[in-house]
Order: C-alpha cells, then structure tokens, then sequence
C-alpha cells in the first residue's frame, strides 16, 4: 500500500509533467506572460482550458491551469539550476458529488537525488480520507518513501494505515501498520517484509542494516484540521483564443503514459512477518 500512494503521487507528478510538455511542444504560440484561452483536441475529443505562465515575478515561473472557467492547478517554479528544478503543484478537482485536492512539493536540484512530497484529501457522499506521501530516491545509497492514509468508508469502516520503505538498489525492506474496523470489528495488525531488486519476498533476517526499517520511521497521520489551500492568484479570464491540436507529431513524447498498474498482493508476493507495533 505504501508503494501505490507513493505511485499515486508520482502519477499526478506526470500528469502535470505531460501538460508542460504540451506547452513546450506549442512554444511557438505560447508567450511567457500571456493569458490563454484554448481549445484543445486530441484523439477526437475537444476540452477547453485557460491558461497564463506568469513570469513577472524574478526567479519565479507561476503557471495557472484553468477548466471551464474554474482554477484547478498552480504550478510554482521557484528554483532551477543545470540539474532541475524544485517548486510545488496544487490541485483542486471535483466531480459527481466527489471532491478532491492535493498539494506536491518536488526538489531535482540535488544530483542524484530526488525528493517528492505531497497530501491529498478526498470526500464523496460516503467516503473521506487523507494521504500524506513522501519518496526520497537516490541514484546510490537508501532511497526511501512514507505513506500515512487515514480515512472512513461506508463499506469498509474506518482505517489508519502508515508504512514506511527502505532500498538501497539490491534489497529493500517495508514496514506496514494497519488500524480500523470492518463489519463492526476492528482490527490492529502490523508486518514486515524484506524484497530483493525485483520485488519477491526474501527472509527478514537477510536485510542489511542500511534497509533495516526502524518502527520510528512510520510517519504520524495528518490532523483531522488538516486543509489544503485552494488554487488561488487567477480568475481565468481575459486570455487570447488559440487552439491545439495534441495529436500531430509534435506532441508524440507528451502522451507517453507512467501509469503501469500492478498488484503487490498476489500469491508470489509474500505479504512479510507478523510483528507488534505499538
């Protein structure tokens, strides 16, 4: 669970990547300053967006993603250097009675390091919950990721789940545990496991120190008060009508997908050790 809310949070990472992409592959039309208005096609649909890349401030690139008159996403640049960039993307959606938000913070500025951070809040007629999620990847040494999920479903009951991974490019280790109640029982249970580079469970007590996943590691929930700040700084208006056409050959590299699914709880994925955590 911990890897699949971290890759949830690499996911929206790329979605925001695929549509600087675009920008990039329509720099032709696109001025850094301007206000947008643009019709978008691709694979025969056609959406409508806004769009400003605000430059005005030194050292700083604000860009604001408008749907249907609505600010959804701010993307905030605020460093950069000859490895990469650091900023923050915050995220506001809703749809059929659901709403969500989120907020990623990033940093490539480091060689051979890449941090990313985020939270992400979700409500419907029956479910909320509260993500926060975090990876630090390194080219050599222990890269490591957290997950804390707290929530309550109509069908499931409550939960609380933290877990907490180490890897060090030949073996890793996660620590998992899971707190709640389902059909009026609760529960309380925690486990680790130990993987080699591929993924498949090997013995707990083959884990190097360096991957040995410590239970102080397990990060602590998000408060009940918690918020995330609406997207806010534009009202969409006053943007120069222009249309895209996402499917010529200029924008082949921005459909590239990250979106691979997996399954961590088959049969040849060991599930780990039973272990008490308090």
């Amino acid at each position: 669970r911990t890897v699949q809310q971290v890759k949830q949070l690499m996911d929206n990472l790329s979605s925001i990547a695929g549509t600087m992409c675009h920008l990039e592959a329509e720099s032709a039309q696109f001025v850094f300053g301007e206000k947008y208005d643009i019709t978008l096609t691709e694979g025969g649909q056609t959406d409508k967006m806004q769009l400003w890349a605000d430059n005005s401030s030194p050292g700083q690139l604000t860009v604001y993603v408008c749907h249907a008159g609505s600010l959804r996403e701010k993307i905030v640049v605020n460093s950069s250097n000859s490895v990469g960039a650091s900023g923050s993307v915050s995220h506001l959606g809703g749809e059929g009675g659901s709403t969500w938000s989120s907020n990623i913070s990033f940093d490539f500025t480091t060689s051979g390091v890449k941090i990313v951070s985020g939270q992400n809040i979700f409500s419907d007629d029956s479910n909320k919950f509260a993500t926060d999620s975090s990876l630090t990847f390194r080219d050599s040494g222990v890269s490591t990721m957290t997950m804390s999920n707290k929530g309550s479903s109509a069908e499931f009951g409550s939960f609380a789940d933290r877990g907490a991974v180490r890897h060090n490019g030949t073996m890793g280790q996660a620590m998992f545990k899971g707190t709640g109640s389902h059909n009026s029982q609760t529960y309380d249970f925690s486990s680790r496991s130990t993987f080699d580079k591929d993924g498949y469970a090997v013995a707990n007590s083959s884990a190097a120190s360096d991957v040995t996943v410590p239970a102080t590691e397990l990060p602590a929930f998000l408060a009940d008060s918690f918020s995330i700040e609406a997207p806010s700084g534009w009202d969409c208006t006053g943007g120069k009508s222009i249309i895209v056409n996402a499917d010529t050959s200029a924008h082949q590299a921005c459909q590239h997908s990250h979106n691979m699914n997996f399954d961590c709880f088959g049969a040849e994925f060991a599930q780990g050790d039973n272990e008490n955590i308090q």
